[in-house]
């Protein structure tokens, strides 16, 4: 009844309430968005930097797409993202930026992806909460990519307070966010085996 008193434990029992399907989900969700929104906490994240993001004319030029991850460690979201700029090496054609939101310390696996072309590893974890905000919107990203949901680590605060003009919630969390401010859910088959039954975000690919 009250998600701020301990926020990390209700994003555990979001996680684990999603996992199973669970009716109480999408109330425990709404909960923890409505008393998050009108927290000074958030208003310093939605207010941080140069404001809200507005898209960008694209015309010819490659989209930039920062990719936000707590996970940049030893960790199944790591390796996915691993092994997909792997294989997509020489055939990306737009500008990537890995956004580490948590320090994992010697324990980071920031250096395996250093290798690859195109691809520009961003640590804002030396920023303290909203400037965070602000470290990841002076990317002036067109799109940001939230690969951890309400798992631990995750930077959920910066994506309501929105990081990019467009925001997508994939991989690294198996259910819809429910946050507003998510413009799309990811996800293939297994995660949606009936088009249009894509759960509770505004849009779905």
């Amino acid at each position: 009844d009250a998600p701020l008193s301990n926020l990390q434990l209700h994003s555990n029992l979001a996680m684990q309430l999603s996992s199973i399907e669970s009716a109480r989900y999408p109330h425990l969700v709404q909960s923890m968005v409505a008393a998050i929104m009108p927290t000074a906490v958030y208003a310093q994240h939605r207010d941080a930097g140069l404001g809200l993001p507005t898209p960008r004319a694209t015309g010819d030029r490659p989209l930039r797409i920062a990719w936000v991850t707590g996970d940049l460690a030893p960790h199944p979201v790591s390796r996915f993202l691993l092994g997909f700029f792997e294989a997509s090496e020489g055939r990306r054609q737009h500008q990537h930026l890995l956004v580490s939101v948590t320090n994992h310390g010697s324990e980071s696996s920031a250096h395996l992806f250093a290798p690859f072309q195109g691809l520009e590893i961003v640590d804002v974890t030396a920023h303290q909460e909203h400037h965070r905000v602000t470290a990841i919107r002076a990317l002036q990203a067109d799109l940001a990519i939230d690969l951890s949901g309400w798992t631990g680590g995750h930077y959920m605060a910066g994506f309501m307070a929105r990081l990019a003009p467009v925001q997508v919630n994939y991989l690294g969390y198996h259910a819809t966010a429910g946050v507003p401010q998510m413009d799309f859910w990811l996800g293939g088959s297994a995660l949606f085996p009936e088009p249009g039954k894509e759960g509770q975000d505004r849009k779905s690919t």
